[in-house]
């Protein structure tokens, strides 16, 4: 498992979920996926395996349902927010400071999906992927692929590639050049790709699309690894939380669609390589 302190700029580097109790729902996740839990002023950080794997922190005013959220590493987040109107989006508030973590400034694309900008200063991003308990990927859920393409390419050169599985019809994103970064960190991780049967360009994904019913709402989703994930749907109940679908095989892994005792919803997912 390799330790990250670095991720290239259009690239997502951390996730975060914001609650009306933020003390609650870090115990949550803490115990459902054996994180320590770091304090960094007001927010909370939680940790395996020696390393940062998510953030913790406390909802707006106003706001009532905790949400997952996805950071995009950018260079200066005061330019990059300069683009998003450009691009179709919207800037919704920002840039923020958050002392120790970095800058960060919340935006929403064509469809209205929030996500943040994010300039580290302090907190990197993930430090472990991948692993059980730890962040896997990100999942846009949008009913307008089009509009989508065109804003996150605009945005961070995102490329977008129909695919087909089982049935059903997604969408991967790249970033041209990110396996050539994981390479330095990891090196040998596009043979393996490529050795395991994984679609063509799979070493530069940074996210997933799918779509949604019209009339749905537009937004990120986040998805965790898990070694267990009917064992993890069992335990989410246990402490508080839902299933609201419960682990059923997609093929490539065993997913469940779960949420907090706070209304957070995120996946778990056990991959099946």
């Amino acid at each position: 498992m390799q330790f990250r302190n670095e991720y290239p700029v259009g690239v997502p580097c951390w996730v975060d979920i914001a609650s009306p109790d933020p003390q609650a729902t870090a115990r949550f996740y803490a115990d459902l996926f054996d994180w320590e839990l770091d304090q960094r002023g007001d927010y909370l950080v939680g940790r395996r395996y020696d390393g940062d794997v998510a953030g913790i922190g406390r909802l707006v005013p106003g706001d009532s349902t905790a949400t997952w959220n996805m950071y995009v590493r950018v260079a200066d987040v005061a330019d990059a927010a300069r683009n998003v109107p450009a691009a179709g989006g919207t800037v919704v508030s920002g840039p923020h400071d958050a002392p120790g973590i970095g800058r960060v400034v919340v935006c929403a694309d064509r469809q209205g999906a929030q996500f943040r900008l994010f300039e580290p200063a302090g907190l990197t991003g993930a430090q472990r992927v991948n692993a059980p308990g730890t962040w896997n990927f990100n999942e846009l859920n949008t009913n307008d692929a089009e509009a989508a393409a065109g804003f996150y390419g605009a945005m961070f050169g995102w490329r977008a590639h129909p695919l087909a599985y089982a049935g059903e019809e997604f969408q991967m994103w790249t970033r041209p050049g990110y396996g050539d970064f994981l390479e330095t960190i990891d090196p040998g991780v596009k043979q393996r790709h490529r050795e395991g049967g994984a679609p063509p360009d799979f070493s530069d994904a940074v996210a997933w699309l799918q779509g949604l019913p019209a009339g749905a709402e537009p937004h990120w989703s986040v998805t965790f690894s898990v070694d267990d994930t009917e064992a993890v749907a069992e335990r989410a109940e246990r402490l508080g939380g839902s299933v609201l679908v419960p682990p059923f095989n997609a093929g490539v892994a065993i997913v469940a669609q779960l949420s907090d005792p706070a209304g957070g919803r995120f996946t778990a997912s056990k991959f099946l390589g």
